[in-house]
């Protein structure tokens, strides 16, 4: 009857795990702070261009994606790099490496280019027919399914980056989902294997 009462408790509270999606009492189990990071490098000096009053980033490996603060320590945002991600996928000139920029909920704010070898005058229009702008607000899964027009003039340019957008796009999501699951997984077997042992 004992050995009974000890098993309904450990069910109860994996079943309680579970609805919470790793959380108890509020507090994530297995969940590790990211390091505040104030320098920039070539990479991430960006940052500082689309982000107003950017203060700090912290770099999450997961899902290779660097949160973004102000000067308030609230975060702001969520930059994806399209390389490596999108390094066979060509301009005119070669690739349009770029920086997708997210809020925190996930919605795209905008997609801000990096140096690369096209044709100034391709970007030029690119940005004056407001392609970048194309997936402004839209949730991560409505800009990957977004079929945008190239830009008659731009053709490459513009089809590389409406490529380099939907690939980056949907390796964050996967990985987004493929790390969640992950680590709520692990901190699952973890809990239940803490409870085992304390109640046998």
């Amino acid at each position: 009857m004992n050995r009974l009462i000890k098993i309904s408790i450990l069910l109860v509270f994996a079943v309680a795990i579970c609805l919470t999606s790793g959380k108890v009492f509020n507090i994530e189990i297995g969940t590790k702070s990211a390091e505040k990071i104030t320098e920039l490098g070539d990479s991430t000096a960006c940052f500082a261009e689309i982000v107003e009053n950017f203060s700090y980033y912290e770099y999450t490996a997961d899902n290779d994606c660097y949160l973004l603060y102000d000067k308030s320590e609230k975060m702001v945002g969520k930059a994806l790099f399209s390389m490596p991600y999108c390094a066979d996928i060509k301009g005119y000139a070669g690739n349009v490496p770029l920086v997708i920029l997210l809020s925190p909920d996930n919605k795209v704010q905008k997609v801000h280019l990096l140096d690369n070898n096209e044709t100034p005058s391709f970007l030029d229009r690119v940005v004056a027919k407001g392609f970048l702008e194309s997936w402004n607000g839209l949730s991560t899964d409505e800009a990957k399914a977004k079929v945008v027009d190239a830009v008659t003039g731009a053709t490459y340019s513009s089809s590389a980056i409406s490529k380099s957008v939907r690939i980056r796009l949907e390796t964050y999501a996967g990985s987004a989902t493929t790390a969640a699951e992950t680590e709520n997984m692990g901190n699952l077997v973890g809990f239940i294997a803490s409870m085992v042992f304390l109640l046998f």
